[in-house]
């Protein structure tokens, strides 16, 4: 997971954003926008908004249905088992 380093606009997503001002630039460290985008969005979505750290930061602070909730946690799960398994390198 990377964030792009491109700045997205709202507008630029109208399929998740749509209810938001479109020439706004996306704030990726609001919680509700990442749940949207963990809800709503694809895998490359995903991986264009929101950036594992983004994401392992905010985790506890989502509103997430179960099943997404239950995910996403086994992906940080598995991330922060290759940053351990990385470091001790």
């Amino acid at each position: 997971m990377s964030t792009d380093s491109r700045p997205y606009r709202y507008g630029d997503f109208p399929e998740l954003f749509w209810d938001l001002q479109k020439d706004v630039e996306i704030d990726h460290d609001n919680p509700y926008v990442i749940s949207r985008v963990l809800r709503e969005g694809n895998l490359n979505l995903v991986r264009q908004l929101v950036s594992a750290e983004t994401l392992t930061r905010h985790f506890d602070q989502l509103v997430l249905p179960d099943h997404i909730r239950a995910f996403w946690a086994l992906v940080i799960e598995k991330l922060q088992q290759r940053h351990g398994a990385n470091s001790n390198s």
